[in-house]
């Protein structure tokens, strides 16, 4: 999705990324459902589930905050997030063993202007499962904190 001028993210910005905003290749296939924004059946081989948005951000540290609701019904799942833009993305890499709300932190510096996108990949095939993603969020931190680059809760 192509941003414009206003789609811009500012130095002082925390903004809320509507999930609408994201591409979700499964849905894009008249055999799949549709699902509403932000919902995905896990159930398949190795995939891209969602990505997006391709929003400008400008120089300086950026955390995204997502929160996901994940069924596993039963089933361990293998789930990969990124943030970032092309080449340099932050990763987690999780096997997510319980059904619950999860809170995904992700931080990356951004050097110069680029456009972020945030990605969750299937890393391997699932038998059965569910996540919905609730909501996403960029604020930009100061880049003199130390923090951690990927968190799960």
């Amino acid at each position: 999705m192509p941003a414009n001028a206003q789609d811009r993210v500012t130095n002082s910005d925390r903004r809320a990324l509507p999930l609408d905003s994201f591409s979700y290749p499964d849905q894009q296939n008249a055999a799949n459902p549709r699902l509403p924004a932000g919902e995905v059946e896990l159930t398949g081989k190795m995939r891209t589930i969602m990505h997006g948005p391709y929003t400008p951000l400008p120089p300086g540290r950026w955390e995204l905050a997502a929160t996901v609701i994940i069924d596993t019904r039963g089933t361990p799942l293998f789930l990969t997030f990124d943030w970032g833009s092309e080449p340099d993305f932050a990763r987690m890499m999780k096997r997510i063993d319980r059904s619950g709300v999860y809170q995904v932190t992700l931080t990356r510096d951004w050097l110069e202007e680029q456009r972020c996108e945030f990605r969750i990949l299937a890393s391997a095939a699932h038998f059965d499962g569910h996540l919905k993603v609730v909501d996403v969020t960029v604020t930009r931190q100061d880049m003199a904190a130390e923090r951690p680059n990927a968190d799960v809760t």
